[in-house]
């Protein structure tokens, strides 16, 4: 069981969930997933790490209601049990050869949610990889979907 340490609402259906998971967050590294399944009988679904930190025990995931299982994981409180986490899985991402240079992270809405970890590194110094961000302001996505939809005419 894995206690929810801290939820978020971020925005209208999108949650930023911590929650205790030290086995999974003392191996975890940047571009990497992980299993969540609330409870005996639900589904397992898979989230990218937001953060973690391996010595207090957390891991951290940003996720958008779109389904079942993500509007399951809104109705548990902090300090209540999820019953399975298991990861880390998946590659991590190879951030060799980029210490010190200048690079980008592009992207929008929870698409940015493991930005944090690719800018800390495994070092978890901020300062490590030095990058830029691309992020697009509220106006900026409501534009770019107005266009996308006026595409589609």
């Amino acid at each position: 069981m894995h206690r929810i340490l801290k939820k978020k609402l971020l925005a209208q259906g999108t949650w930023l969930m911590r929650v205790e998971a030290p086995a999974v967050a003392a191996k975890a590294q940047a571009g990497q997933f992980f299993l969540v399944r609330a409870r005996e009988g639900a589904e397992r679904v898979p989230f990218t790490f937001c953060d973690w930190n391996a010595q207090e025990g957390w891991i951290e995931f940003v996720f958008l209601v779109v389904g079942r299982t993500t509007e399951l994981l809104t109705t548990f409180e902090e300090g209540q049990e999820l019953l399975d986490v298991t990861g880390p899985l998946g590659n991590p991402s190879n951030m060799e050869g980029v210490a010190g240079q200048r690079w980008a992270v592009a992207g929008g809405g929870v698409g940015l949610a493991a930005q944090k970890q690719a800018e800390t590194g495994d070092s978890g110094d901020a300062n490590a990889l030095a990058p830029n961000y691309l992020r697009l302001s509220q106006a900026e996505r409501e534009r770019a979907e107005r266009m996308k939809s006026e595409e589609l005419k």
